[in-house]
């Protein structure tokens, strides 16, 4: 269907580690899987997104810097609500601002919802936010309340492939 859904988005970290160093492959694969069950471009230039930020993590051992980072998620649409979101993640982390404000600042007053073009940026802007500190990360993010779930799950997919294993904390992988 046409959607912007998420559901691409949670499925393309796997992608994006698998392929970090094939960029050809990883679009293809990112686009296949995602137009499985989604064909809007949001949902893909969402899940993009992702692989992207994944595949460029664990290239460099850990998140890249703003700018590299923001530069390559710029080139992957130049549709303006894509650009647009991504100045507001420049803004946001030039000012410092929170997670929760940043959410404010994107109208989500009662939560992420499960758009594509909400979900990811929240993860991303968690990840940029505090690269190295996945608990503070995930859990400053999840309590933006809405769809926790999938941003749970972009976000800590993108923190994971940052902090590797001995980032996570060490009570939420006992028993895993």
């Amino acid at each position: 269907v046409v959607s912007g859904g998420s559901g691409p988005a949670m499925r393309s970290a796997i992608i994006g580690a698998y392929f970090a160093d094939d960029p050809e492959r990883r679009l293809a694969f990112v686009l296949a899987s995602s137009r499985l069950t989604h064909r809007g471009w949001q949902a893909e230039t969402a899940a993009l997104a992702v692989a992207e930020c994944v595949a460029l993590a664990i290239q460099r051992g850990q998140r890249p810097e703003v700018n590299q980072l923001l530069g390559c998620l710029r080139r992957l649409s130049d549709h303006g609500e894509w650009q647009e979101l991504l100045r507001r993640v420049e803004s946001s982390i030039g000012e410092k601002q929170s997670i929760a404000e940043f959410v404010r600042t994107l109208g989500l007053n009662r939560g992420v919802t499960g758009y594509s073009l909400r979900v990811v940026p929240v993860a991303i802007y968690a990840w940029m936010l505090h690269p190295g500190n996945f608990r503070k990360a995930l859990i400053s993010a999840m309590n933006c309340g809405g769809d926790t779930d999938t941003v749970g799950a972009i976000a800590g997919a993108m923190l994971g492939a940052s902090v590797g294993e001995k980032g996570i904390p060490t009570e939420w992988r006992d028993d895993i």
